[in-house]
């Protein structure tokens, strides 16, 4: 699947080595790719004037870059989606352990890939860094797990092994409603902790709810515009509930509102209930999302 098309272009600057220029501003390239979980980092810094040889000066240039890793990683985050209220930017500010967590997990890493421009006139430094566990982790902010409601009635004729919801079109936001008094309609916004409710808002499920080990493996759902149903097989098996997203919740249109007929299916059986709690969820979103 192709990587998400959220990119960030961030000019950062760093006086680096001796002699180099303002104008000398490394570039990064972010790029969020939903449904494997990866964050990939370009950067891109011109090679300073130097009598020394390309090698030596690459090799400078290329220490001071990885020096400042965890600074990029902070940046390019910045606008990453965490919930129905807030970006990764405004989750550092409201937690300061955040910032250290972040800073600690990018320490030591290697960029994937280091080659020069075709003109020989920079260095480009590829990083891919997972979302899961690291990021996720210091996002939850309290220890153990919120109860999940429950309800009796409903009896399929065979056990799901997941659930896929399709949400790739336009959805009513809750409360909101356009200048002309309509219902107002948004696309769902990926995010890292996003929420599902029912029509009544009653919450299916939080990442509180879910399984530590679960959750920080590979998140609350996955997202993908990939109708290929053996890519998604490890996460919602062979014989998923497939449902609709009946509307969005949030400033952010990130939480997903779900008919009460499905929630009814969902909380009826505790091995429903158990593919909640493990985020065997699979998210279908348009392809201008991924």
């Amino acid at each position: 699947m192709k990587s998400s098309a959220s990119k960030l272009l961030i000019c950062l600057t760093l006086l680096f080595l001796p002699g180099t220029a303002a104008a000398d501003t490394p570039v990064l390239e972010s790029k969020i790719d939903w449904f494997r979980g990866i964050v990939s980092l370009e950067i891109s810094s011109p090679l300073p004037s130097s009598s020394a040889p390309l090698p030596v000066v690459k090799y400078q240039v290329q220490r001071e870059l990885e020096s400042q890793f965890p600074r990029y990683l902070r940046s390019s985050l910045e606008s990453l989606v965490v919930d129905s209220r807030r970006t990764f930017k405004e989750a550092l500010r409201d937690e300061p352990r955040l910032l250290s967590a972040v800073t600690q997990a990018g320490e030591g890493v290697l960029p994937a890939r280091a080659r020069l421009s075709q003109d020989l006139g920079s260095l480009i430094l590829t990083y891919q860094f997972t979302l899961f566990p690291d990021i996720i982790r210091p996002l939850i902010t309290r220890e153990g797990r919120d109860s999940q409601p429950a309800l009796l009635g409903y009896e399929p004729s065979a056990p799901f092994t997941g659930i896929v919801i399709y949400a790739a079109e336009p959805l009513p936001v809750y409360g909101e409603r356009d200048s002309q008094g309509a219902p107002l309609a948004a696309s769902v916004n990926p995010a890292l902790l996003p929420r599902l409710f029912d029509e009544e808002m009653n919450p299916l499920l939080t990442a509180s709810m879910m399984d530590p080990l679960q959750r920080e493996t590979w998140g609350v759902v996955q997202y993908t515009s990939d109708l290929d149903q053996e890519k998604h097989r490890a996460r919602v098996g062979s014989y998923p509930l497939y449902t609709m997203a009946v509307g969005l919740f949030g400033i952010n249109r990130t939480d997903l509102i779900l008919t009460t007929e499905t929630a009814r299916k969902l909380l009826s059986r505790d091995d429903t209930r158990k593919l909640l709690r493990e985020g065997r969820i699979l998210v279908i979103i348009g392809d201008s999302l991924r």
